[in-house]
């Protein structure tokens, strides 16, 4: 029942999201060691990045923190378990760029932005209990969201694959409105709120689809002229 969830429950399952996320990931990348499981490998990465992504985005928005403190006592009252569990995805992370399994040119900068992602959540956990906190990891998360979404763009287009372009046009797209409608909707009154939503979201959608057939065009015709040349 939805209406027995309150901003604590959000909040631990936002967290254990975000760290499930980046396990998936990481195990999916050490599955890249052995060729039979190249293909799981790839679903357990692309499903890593997902819940990775939705759990940034929800934490760029300020509001998303209301609730944490009273998640503290939880999360906190076993450090060590917790430092432990952190260690073991640090090492796994580390495995992949020490060795890149994936063989990806872009592999330092993937290990990289997911070292970060993880340090974050291990920082805030620590520091969960202090309010004071909350704008700075507000303001961390909005930057490794931007900097995640960026890092999905160069490296889809780079690989010509559409299904990382995809997500990050899309979470593009979704972070700009959803933005827009929180920074201005104080400003306005609500009658007018919702009719501006409303005209950027269909002038955004009708943008992004067109934005998107033509970049999903290109590269697949790219990608065929780099199949026909080996």
């Amino acid at each position: 029942n939805f209406d027995d969830f309150d901003a604590k429950d959000i909040a631990f399952i936002t967290f254990f999201y975000q760290t499930f996320g980046i396990v998936l990931f990481s195990i999916g990348s050490l599955h890249y060691f052995l060729k039979k499981y190249a293909k799981v490998a790839r679903a357990y990465r692309l499903i890593g990045i997902y819940l990775v992504v939705c759990v940034l985005f929800i934490f760029t928005f300020q509001s998303s923190f209301e609730g944490l403190e009273e998640l503290g006592s939880d999360l906190t009252a076993n450090p060590i378990m917790i430092s432990i569990i952190y260690v073991f995805i640090a090492i796994m992370i580390g495995i992949n760029l020490k060795f890149n399994p994936s063989k990806s040119n872009s592999n330092v900068l993937e290990n990289t932005i997911a070292m970060s992602i993880l340090t974050a959540i291990f920082a805030m956990n620590m520091a969960i209990e202090f309010e004071q906190y909350y704008t700075l990891f507000w303001l961390i998360f909005n930057i490794l969201f931007v900097g995640l979404i960026i890092l999905l763009f160069r490296i889809g287009y780079n690989r010509k694959d559409m299904k990382l372009v995809n997500i990050a046009s899309i979470c593009t797209f979704f972070f700009v409105i959803i933005k827009f409608f929180d920074i201005f909707s104080n400003l306005l009154d609500n009658g007018v709120t919702w009719l501006v939503f409303g005209v950027v979201l269909l002038a955004g959608s009708i943008l992004f689809e067109k934005k998107r057939r033509t970049t999903t065009d290109r590269l697949k015709k790219e990608k065929a002229i780099i199949e026909a040349n080996k």
